[in-house]
């Protein structure tokens, strides 16, 4: 009986913490995070402000909470890679990032979550410590790239000028660029369209090769030998 009630008051208490953060998610996108006050939030929750402060410590804590929520999918790639040698590196990076882009292009969520990540915060006063958080994870997929690319020139060299770190730090500063002007123009800069596109030209280049032209975006294998 005790555990039936404990069972189904944490339950409760999941659904509450559940429910500011999709509140928070509404009023931060909507007001922008530095003009919302934890008293907007509680409100388009249904609790009070005091519910908010059992789950979150204040608005900082609310918004890197928000920010697990927007995670990318490139966690358990040089894992996977790693396991299995005989896959080639770029081939799955090009795999992955479409898959992504159109998991972004589909999902309303996360690109709510990334316009107020990118456009609805100032990272100054009570939110500075949320940069910290943003470059670190920054500086994470920055390590991630490195590792795919020092796989991937193990396999073949890459092509001159890249080396495996110059490669990742591009591949890094397209893939940030892409998201801002979507994020800024979803309706004329398609992600699965003309980002995939630039992506597969920069992921081309390492290698030396030409990308086919006569193949959709969202097509497998656009990466081709150069015939030059």
């Amino acid at each position: 009986m005790g555990g039936g009630v404990a069972r189904h008051t944490k339950a409760q208490a999941e659904q509450t913490r559940e429910a500011i953060l999709d509140a928070a998610e509404k009023v931060f996108y909507e007001r922008g995070v530095a003009r919302s006050t934890l008293e907007e939030v509680a409100r388009v929750a249904g609790v009070t402000r005091g519910a908010i402060y059992w789950h979150f410590r204040d608005k900082l804590d609310l918004f890197l909470t928000l920010n697990e929520r927007a995670e990318l999918p490139h966690e358990d790639l040089v894992t996977r890679l790693a396991e299995n040698p005989d896959l080639d590196p770029l081939e799955e990076l090009d795999t992955v990032m479409a898959d992504t882009k159109r998991q972004f292009e589909q999902d309303e969520r996360r690109r709510r979550l990334l316009t107020i990540f990118y456009q609805r915060c100032e990272y100054v006063d009570e939110m500075a410590p949320a940069l910290h958080r943003l470059q670190k994870a920054d500086e994470d997929l920055r390590a991630k790239f490195r590792e795919l690319l020092h796989l991937a020139a193990l396999r073949y060299p890459l092509a001159p000028p890249w080396t495996p770190d110059t490669a990742a730090d591009a591949l890094f500063v397209q893939i940030r660029g892409m998201m801002q002007l979507w994020l800024r123009e979803p309706e004329v800069y398609r992600l699965s369209e003309e980002g995939l596109r630039l992506a597969r030209a920069l992921l081309a280049s390492f290698q030396g090769k030409s990308l086919k032209t006569d193949q959709k975006p969202d097509s497998p294998g656009t990466l081709s030998p150069s015939t030059g």
